[in-house]
């Protein structure tokens, strides 16, 4: 399969799977979040929060492809595949950035207090900002203006999108609430604490929570019925699913544990000693988890069906990954 963007006044036709044809340089840098850029599978794009860029690259993860100026302190970063745009969360100086498919910065919005985590909707070709300070839910167009806001929200920390209904799902301080493609409340799950990370099941239509508080990761419907439940970590801080199975992911920054769970619940597979794992990424593509490790300063590329390292080495230079945000990987 190909893929066409015009790009620099130029078509550029790239065959999926195909490594980066252009490798502009190394660099150090401390992720916080990562997004697959599913029309370039196996692409990733790094939010690093020490110096304040985002960096894209390879699907070998030893290369960078491009990295974006200073862009304050980017603690969430989610890829469009539609335009080839790159949306990033400055925590610290309440913007929202939009950069091209090369990093380069095109557009920032201002206005935000403290945005922490995005979410893309590919039925709408839309951003969801979770801006914690402000306790609100903002849905942004691919243009950068506001469609729609709902506030009232205690301390949002995480969004996720239904691409198929273009729902919004919200996880704040005692509860996950669920909102219609316009903001407004449908309802509001409550019994969670201190939810950290949210992942919808674009291929299965289930929403995945790392319900730390209660060291759990629940699996729901969008009635809000627990279909599943795992306590196998204690305090689980990232989930991750992947489409194509209905796998999910998840990672206990503290105890450094991934395990990866099917769809009842249970334990396809768990690995321990991984440092921090505060950020994972499911790559559809090739079946592969990405992990920033905040301890061992890397971002590491797995093997999705035993957990065991990819053929290649871990990019190194990393450092403070505390949050994830990924691409629903649904075109």
């Amino acid at each position: 399969m190909l893929f066409l963007r015009y790009m620099n006044a130029k078509i550029v036709c790239r065959a999926v799977g195909t490594a980066a044809a252009v490798i502009l340089t190394n660099v150090a840098c401390a992720p916080v979040t990562i997004s697959p850029e599913t029309s370039d599978p196996g692409t990733m794009w790094v939010a690093d929060e020490g110096s304040g860029r985002v960096v894209k690259i390879n699907e070998a993860c030893t290369a960078t492809i491009a990295t974006s100026p200073d862009l304050g302190r980017p603690v969430a970063v989610v890829f469009d595949p539609y335009n080839g745009y790159c949306w990033v969360a400055d925590a610290d100086g309440g913007r929202i950035f939009r950069l091209s498919s090369r990093a380069i910065l095109e557009k920032t919005l201002y206005g935000f207090g403290e945005p922490v985590a995005l979410a893309y909707s590919p039925k709408e070709n839309a951003v969801w900002v979770a801006d914690r300070a402000q306790g609100k839910v903002y849905k942004i167009s691919e243009r950068g203006n506001i469609q729609a806001q709902l506030g009232g929200l205690k301390e949002p920390t995480a969004v996720a999108v239904d691409g198929r209904r273009g729902e919004v799902y919200v996880a704040c301080a005692n509860s996950v609430v669920r909102c219609d493609r316009w903001a407004q409340p449908i309802l509001t799950f409550y019994g969670f604490k201190n939810p950290q990370s949210l992942a919808f099941d674009a291929g299965y239509g289930f929403l995945w929570v790392a319900d730390t508080g209660n060291g759990r990761v629940v699996k729901l419907k969008p009635s809000g019925v627990v279909v599943a439940e795992s306590g196998v970590l204690e305090a689980p801080s990232a989930v991750a699913v992947n489409p194509r199975t209905g796998f999910c992911f998840a990672a206990d920054a503290d105890a450094g544990e991934i395990v990866s769970l099917k769809g009842d619940g249970t334990v396809r597979w768990k690995k321990e000693n991984v440092g921090r794992p505060n950020a994972l990424a499911a790559n559809p593509a090739d079946m592969s988890l990405w992990v920033a490790d905040g301890y061992r300063f890397v971002v590491e590329k797995l093997h999705g069906s035993t957990g065991e390292s990819a053929e290649n080495q871990p990019l190194p230079g990393f450092a403070n990954a505390v949050a994830l945000s990924t691409d629903p990987g649904m075109r």
